[in-house]
């Protein structure tokens, strides 16, 4: 219905290493006071595990990805790095709830001239953004 408001709230929490390597996550939405999704991301056994709900709806995976992820934190030095280096672009593989849950997404970031406002601009999927790093 067009004359009603929604609120929505999400929470993401997560660990890495000084060097921005994921260690664990956890991400929830809220809508209207109900729980849309909750995710919670673990590395066991050289695997990346997905247990949570969605829509309330178990969803249990294994990411079939192996190997580190970036986290929130590392795509921030990473772009500072790029803005750092002679090249244009780079692709780190994350994990992105909001773009797919059970999988890691590949996250191109690619330098921005001439804007005030962003100098790098993330594609995670469908996702798109610009930020100022």
């Amino acid at each position: 219905d067009a004359s009603n408001l929604s609120r929505t709230d999400g929470v993401d929490i997560s660990w890495s290493t000084a060097e921005g390597v994921l260690i664990n996550a956890t991400t929830y939405s809220i809508e209207n006071s109900q729980l849309l999704s909750r995710f919670d991301l673990t590395q066991s056994e050289e695997q990346w595990q997905v247990q949570g709900e969605m829509q309330g709806k178990p969803v249990s995976s294994v990411l079939e990805h192996k190997g580190e992820l970036l986290s929130d934190y590392g795509s921030y030095l990473v772009s500072l790095e790029l803005l750092g280096s002679e090249q244009d672009v780079v692709t780190q593989n994350m994990w992105v709830a909001e773009a797919d849950p059970i999988s890691a997404t590949a996250v191109k970031m690619s330098k921005i001239a001439d804007n005030e406002h962003a100098n790098v601009k993330m594609d995670i999927g469908t996702i798109c953004s610009r930020i100022f790093s």
